[in-house]
């Protein structure tokens, strides 16, 4: 979350807890852990495309700021918390 929320593309192995965070292309690049080629080629592309680069930075913030507040973990805790009780035993 730091690393999203600090605005820069997050460059993360792909595996599946990091999938629900990442969204490849958007708020930063799942990369394969063993692939170095394509670490490599992730970085100079983002290098090379800073208008990209910062595109997915205020993606991830956004992200962030949307979803992963005390705030907005509070109100979607709550919703989870009526639905439970609200239903019929």
């Amino acid at each position: 979350m730091e690393a999203l929320a600090s605005g820069v593309p997050v460059l993360v192995s792909d595996l599946p807890a990091l999938r629900e965070l990442i969204r490849d292309g958007e708020n930063g690049h799942l990369i394969k852990a063993e692939d170095i080629n394509a670490w490599a080629a992730t970085i100079s592309d983002l290098v090379s495309r800073p208008d990209q680069a910062a595109r997915m930075g205020r993606a991830g913030r956004d992200f962030v700021l949307r979803t992963r507040t005390w705030s907005s973990n509070a109100h979607r805790l709550s919703e989870i918390y009526e639905t439970l009780i609200s239903k019929p035993s």
